[in-house]
């Protein structure tokens, strides 16, 4: 030991509760009968004892080869009174757990003759600074340890959130997301002058982003792929400059990347400029399709301008979910037209357009009959 500190006879019940360290500062907290617990004179008694059983808080100085008792505050009632875990703060203010059977000055209890637990601010002179007191599940609860948030409260803590920044991200993982696993490949045959094959194997973390950039590479100047949000989700799009020809072809079996995206195998073509067809053939996914639900940047709700800010987001991403709900249930549309009627009028109809000519006729100064 570098060096030892006698605080003095703790007596009957006594017990140390803990230990923290701030800077050179140590601070002991425990239980005592002991009125004058001073390290033999040395301590000052900041807060005196109230009698019986109390807890305590006992500071000192480590000078590196010896320490220098400073100051002892007791915490009490006239019941009995003891210490659990203390901690301190960045002020130098020490907070110390507890539990009584008394009530602290300006307290309340719930039930008579019952544990509870109380947590005590002390200033770094060992001055009380105040004292709250908390029954629990019928009148009983015990205070064993105290923490400190350097943030004040938050409504997180109610919900049982931790704190911290939502980093949001709308970059689809294909393999995560889809049957598509790592190592799965589809090729891609330029035809005509400059013929060549390129290899497209789908790697981990590969995103329609990192896979259009894939197909770029082995497009060269034959094309463009792109990936892009459109009608709520991610899409992957492979347009080919005019008068270029290509073929996607599938991977092997059990590995057909093609397949797997929801790419159908087969020729891409544009016409060449001037040509008297101008079509042109995309390949787009198809199959299962994905919703972008419109998360941008970070989402802080420690603060109300943060939380007012997330809220909008929030009600704009549940808008999206309608959205896409509508977009992915929506009932086909109907090709059918209503049949048109033929055949002969009816004779009940044919007298009601004479009548109606007969008054057109006399309004305009024609014929006043009419044959129907």
């Amino acid at each position: 030991p570098v060096w030892s500190q006698d605080l003095g006879d703790l007596q009957t019940a006594g017990t140390i509760g803990g230990l923290t360290v701030s800077g050179n500062n140590i601070y002991l907290s425990g239980t005592t009968a002991n009125a004058a617990l001073n390290a033999g004179g040395s301590a000052t008694i900041a807060n005196a004892s109230s009698g019986g059983l109390d807890a305590f808080v006992f500071a000192l100085a480590d000078n590196g080869t010896s320490a220098v008792a400073d100051h002892v505050s007791y915490v009490g009632t006239s019941g009995a009174d003891r210490a659990g875990a203390l901690t301190v703060g960045s002020d130098g203010t020490v907070y110390l757990a507890g539990t009584t059977t008394g009530t602290f000055a300006g307290q309340t209890r719930n039930t008579v003759g019952t544990n509870n637990m109380f947590v005590t601010a002390v200033a770094s002179n060992g001055a009380i600074a105040w004292t709250r007191q908390y029954s629990g599940a019928d009148g009983q609860s015990t205070g064993v340890a105290v923490a400190i948030d350097p943030q004040g409260s938050s409504v997180l803590d109610k919900l049982g959130l931790p704190r911290g920044t939502v980093s949001l991200n709308q970059s689809l993982d294909l393999a995560a997301n889809s049957t598509l696993r790592t190592g799965d490949s589809f090729n891609i045959q330029i035809q005509g002058a400059g013929a060549r094959t390129a290899k497209i194997t789908i790697e981990s973390g590969e995103t329609f982003t990192t896979l259009a950039n894939k197909i770029n590479a082995e497009l060269l100047g034959a094309g463009k792929a792109t990936a892009s949000y459109a009608h709520g989700g991610k899409t992957l799009q492979i347009k080919l400059n005019p008068g270029v020809t290509a073929a996607l072809v599938p991977g092997p079996t059990d590995f057909d990347a093609l397949a797997r995206l929801g790419i159908a195998a087969g020729t891409l073509t544009s016409a060449a400029k001037g040509a008297s067809s101008s079509s042109s053939t995309n390949s787009n996914t198809s199959g299962p399709q994905v919703f972008g639900l419109g998360f941008t940047g970070k989402m802080d709700i420690s603060t109300s301008t943060g939380a007012g800010a997330a809220r909008a987001q929030l009600l704009n991403v549940l808008s999206n979910i309608r959205n896409a709900y509508r977009t992915s249930n929506a009932p086909p549309a109907s090709t059918n037209t209503p049949a048109q009627p033929s055949g002969p009028a009816p004779a009940y109809l044919t007298n009601q357009v004479a009548n109606y000519t007969l008054a057109l006729n006399m309004l305009t100064g024609g014929s006043s009959s009419t044959t129907a």
